[in-house]
């Protein structure tokens, strides 16, 4: 049971990263707030029983089902709603080998309990999506992303002008 509640929240949280997508891709959403949190929580305890299976192809299929059931509560024609999903889905493309390398890397060699590192690995990866995601979302907004713009100096106390950049 507890299994189920671990992947029960990572899916939720996938899919709010999926939202966050759209709400910044597409904008305009039919159905009030309250409605889409409900809509998040019935398919993502559908989706986490599903994942308990283990099938990867099970679980991709699954995965774009739901977003596909999501992202119906928007406006916009269909072709624009396909391009999202479509988008979104390369992302978890993108993510999951990189999730895959953590894993292979140095979360095996630090555990040796396989469940541990597995939802260590899954957390990893949904990390990674929602960065890569935020970062879709600041381009789309027209925000340029300037890590030159942060302070070269950190300020330890009073006295002391310059920090350690």
């Amino acid at each position: 049971m507890a299994q189920y509640g671990i992947q029960l929240v990572i899916n939720i949280f996938d899919l709010c990263i999926f939202w966050r997508f759209l709400e910044i891709f597409i904008g305009k959403r039919r159905t009030s707030a309250e409605i889409s949190i409900m809509l998040i929580l019935v398919c993502e305890a559908v989706g986490s029983i599903i994942n308990l299976k283990e099938i990867n192809w099970m679980n991709l299929i699954t995965l774009a089902v739901i977003l596909g059931i999501f992202i119906c509560q928007y406006e916009e024609k269909i072709s624009t709603k396909v391009v999202a999903v479509m988008m979104y889905m390369g992302l978890v493309v993108v993510a999951e080998p990189v999730g895959y390398i953590i894993y292979r890397a140095s979360v095996i060699q630090l555990l040796t309990d396989e469940r541990a590192v597995y939802y260590i690995t899954v957390f990893a990866m949904e990390l990674f999506r929602a960065i890569l995601v935020e970062v879709f979302c600041w381009i789309k907004m027209g925000k340029v992303l300037r890590l030159g713009a942060m302070p070269r100096d950190v300020r330890m106390d009073q006295n002391q002008n310059k920090g350690f950049l």
